[in-house]
């Protein structure tokens, strides 16, 4: 069912406005976790500034010095996990600590 409130605060969003749009839970969704739809509605924090088209739940993940081999963290959008590992150490399986 289409929220009215939520419509009219993001007019360009095109998702179907269900319990998942405003929930206070991120929801990864490419179609969700967008500008134009608010991050969610404000449960999703906005892109990680360094990397402008990084979306992800937990920005403090990027560039920690701990290799996250999955995805949305190790994208080209968030420099592979903002440097914390290639994709060779992804595939063999060793990943640097912290």
């Amino acid at each position: 069912m289409v929220n009215i409130v939520l419509l009219l605060r993001n007019p360009n969003c095109n998702y179907s406005f269900d319990n998942d749009f405003g929930d206070e839970i991120c929801q990864d969704y490419p179609s969700l976790n967008t500008e134009s739809c608010g991050w969610d509605n404000g449960d999703c924090p906005a892109p990680v500034e360094v990397y402008s088209k990084c979306v992800v739940r937990e920005p403090f993940r990027i560039a920690n010095g701990y290799c996250d081999c999955e995805v949305p963290y190790f994208t080209k959008e968030c420099e592979w996990d903002g440097g914390d590992c290639s994709a060779e150490e992804c595939l063999q399986g060793h990943f640097p600590s912290p």
